[in-house]
């Protein structure tokens, strides 16, 4: 599994670990990196994680690094990542690019701008 976006928190990613069983890339900026890598591993010591479930955090930026770190991936998680329109054809491209030819990509997001948002499904 891939989470693009993962924030300091990377909530999705932490959630595929426990509930899914999955190993999981959790991605974001490189200056986000270090913060995400010390609320990753604060959450992580609470949880009872199947064997081979984890998760680590890794830079990946969409509109630069081309293919995400580790893939291809069965699953990509995206959260609150289209607050950005000009990133919209980055972010497509990771997707795709991270994907295995049947994969699932999940995306939650918050209405902001329901246009620039609408060009993005």
């Amino acid at each position: 599994v891939l989470e693009l976006g993962c924030g300091v928190a990377a909530l999705p990613s932490l959630v595929a670990a426990a509930a899914l069983g999955a190993d999981v890339v959790a991605t974001d900026l490189p200056e986000v990196i270090p913060r995400a890598t010390i609320g990753i591993e604060r959450q992580l010591a609470g949880l009872a994680l199947r064997a081979g479930a984890g998760v680590r955090a890794a830079e990946f930026v969409w509109s630069e690094d081309g293919t995400p770190p580790g893939g291809p991936f069965d699953m990509v998680l995206c959260a609150d990542v289209l607050y950005d329109s000009s990133l919209h054809s980055a972010l497509c491209a990771a997707i795709a690019g991270a994907m295995h030819e049947d994969g699932s990509a999940l995306l939650a997001y918050a209405v902001r701008d329901a246009a620039a948002e609408a060009d993005f499904f």
